[in-house]
């Protein structure tokens, strides 16, 4: 008998289980739900609080506009004054074209660096742990900053005094850039695989797919430029294009691809803070 009564109550409290487990998967958003990871294998999500990946917060209300504005602003007028200095040298009767070239790079470089100063003050600011971060925005720092003096460098009294001040400041200058944008880029592609694979039901605006394709658009196109200054430099080093006009042609070109890709950074950044509010 008493054998009995304890089977019974043993029963009854795992129906009681049951029906609790059936209620919490059913009630609470996401949870009994399959998560699927890259190899396609399901995965029930545990309950509880689900660890998710840092994403920087968002800025006071109040200044969140002016951030941006300031950001995309300084961001396209880099664009637009490198695409113009390079236009310069396509006109090499002009006596002053060097001249107003290097003072459109010096512009250009001085708003980049004011780009990545406002992400460095910013994100110190609000991510006081994320050392990789700090190191990836202080590396874009140096890179815009050798850039300023890269590009006074070529101003014509200086670079027939000193021509290696212009070279190194755009050859090393570049490789920065380069680098901690294609590295920006990883983070951003990384982030965004690991809030789908952790946290697929509920995503931050900015780990959508769209917000993070823009994301890489942006940094990806500044990449590409730095590289793109980083190898035509190094030709235009090589002094090749003083007894070959066509080799002087190529690095004009590359400059400009160059140019054109920090733009097109620049028109992502707009879209994104324009149109899509990020």
């Amino acid at each position: 008998h008493d054998q009995g009564r304890a089977h019974a109550v043993a029963f009854s409290t795992l129906g009681q289980f049951r029906s609790m487990a059936r209620v919490a998967s059913t009630s609470a958003p996401g949870l009994g739900e399959p998560l699927l990871l890259a190899k396609g294998e399901p995965l029930r999500r545990p309950l509880g609080p689900i660890p998710r990946p840092h994403v920087p917060p968002p800025l006071l209300p109040q200044d969140k506009a002016a951030w941006q504005a300031v950001r995309s602003g300084c961001f396209m007028l880099g664009g637009v004054t490198f695409l113009f200095g390079t236009t310069c040298y396509y006109y090499p009767s002009w006596a002053e074209g060097a001249a107003v070239s290097a003072w459109l790079y010096t512009v250009g470089s001085f708003s980049f660096l004011g780009v990545d100063a406002l992400e460095l003050i910013t994100y110190v600011r609000t991510h006081l742990q994320e050392r990789w971060l700090h190191r990836n925005i202080a590396l874009s720092c140096l890179g815009s900053l050798l850039y300023v003096i890269g590009s006074y460098g070529f101003v014509p009294w200086l670079a027939a005094a000193q021509p290696l001040v212009g070279i190194l400041g755009f050859v090393l200058g570049s490789a920065a850039i380069g680098t901690s944008q294609l590295w920006k880029t990883v983070r951003i592609a990384r982030d965004y695989s690991r809030a789908v694979r952790v946290d697929y039901y509920v995503l931050e605006p900015s780990q959508s797919w769209a917000a993070s394709a823009n994301a890489i658009g942006v940094e990806l196109s500044a990449g590409l430029g730095g590289w793109s200054f980083f190898f035509g430099t190094l030709v235009y080093a090589g002094g090749g294009w003083a007894d070959d006009a066509r080799v002087f042609w190529a690095i004009i070109g590359v400059w400009m691809l160059g140019s054109a890709l920090f733009f097109l950074g620049a028109m992502f950044l707009l879209y994104r803070h324009v149109v899509m509010k990020l």
